[in-house]
């Protein structure tokens, strides 16, 4: 596609996230300094990032001391370790009215690598409405842990357990034993959700715990750009706002033509009439469209 007969298409940026996953330094160096790797914080913060990328969450990384003022929904993946300057950012953060979700362990270990003696750590038991009953470091015991929500729905959890009595926080899952796992909480204008153990580090290529992931998004309260109804494909949205104009792309990865309905969200404009780009699509309705997509190809949308 060429700068001259696409400039609009090519000057187009992404829309603001829908989400933002909050990276922190101190816990990917004390997951080396445990194991000699960074495993576990890689299998967490990928796993969350490509089950948020198939859900078409427009998603970014965010860094904990530099949160974008239009984020107003943030997952924290494995946050064992937190300097108290963060906790403190998050805190106020979720107190103006955010919404965090957090794996489990927050904050575990402060500054200097010292772990607290209240648990979450630093001031984050108020925050997530819950202190520690119990807490397991015990990888190799986890491999199939499964925690269970309070609507039934099952999630692959791993690495560490941690649970919790609550405080003002209310209980939302449970282990296999009837220990409280994870609680919600309200703080602020804001509110916390917490999970005691790693889902994003279960979430395999994009293909586990999706059924979680799509809950605590809906839970935040915030209403995706673009939804869709096949999950092997992945849709990101463009806006330019020198011409107005709006760009669909929608990605296959795999080996075999995919088809798709894709709806687009507030406050973006509805697709009243379209321009295919590449690719083939087809106006459904005001605010969907069915869009095909060639094997290892994008279709590109324009309205």
């Amino acid at each position: 596609i060429g700068q001259k007969q696409h400039g609009s298409l090519l000057a187009a940026k992404p829309v603001p996230s829908d989400v933002g996953i909050v990276m922190v330094p101190e816990t990917q160096i004390h997951n080396y300094c445990r194991a000699g790797d960074v495993l576990h914080y890689t299998q967490s913060i990928r796993g969350t990032y490509l089950t948020m990328l198939y859900q078409n969450l427009q998603v970014d990384f965010v860094p904990a001391d530099d949160i974008p003022n239009h984020l107003t929904a943030l997952y924290l993946p494995y946050p064992v370790m937190l300097p108290a300057d963060i906790a403190n950012r998050l805190k106020e953060w979720v107190r103006m009215g955010g919404t965090l979700i957090s794996e489990g362990c927050p904050g575990y270990f402060g500054d200097r690598g010292r772990a607290g003696t209240v648990q979450p750590n630093l001031g984050l038991d108020e925050l997530f409405g819950a202190r520690e009953s119990f807490v397991q470091f015990t990888p190799d015991l986890l491999e199939e842990l499964v925690v269970t929500l309070n609507d039934g729905t099952k999630v692959d959890g791993g690495i560490y357990l941690q649970t919790y009595e609550p405080t003002s926080g209310e209980a939302f899952a449970h282990d296999g034993d009837g220990r409280i796992v994870g609680v919600q909480n309200q703080f602020g204008k804001g509110r916390t959700i917490l999970l005691g153990t790693f889902p994003g580090s279960r979430a395999i290529d994009g293909k586990r715990n999706r059924e979680y992931f799509a809950r605590v998004f809906e839970w935040s309260g915030r209403k995706a750009a673009v939804e869709g109804d096949e999950s092997r494909l992945i849709a990101r949205l463009q806006f330019n706002d020198e011409d107005g104009k709006h760009y669909l792309w929608v990605v296959n990865a795999t080996r075999k033509p995919l088809k798709g309905k894709f709806t687009i969200g507030q406050p973006w404009a509805k697709p009243r009439s379209i321009t295919t780009l590449r690719g083939t699509a087809s106006l459904l309705d005001d605010h969907s469209l069915d869009v095909a997509v060639a094997a290892r190809e994008v279709t590109i949308v324009a309205w």
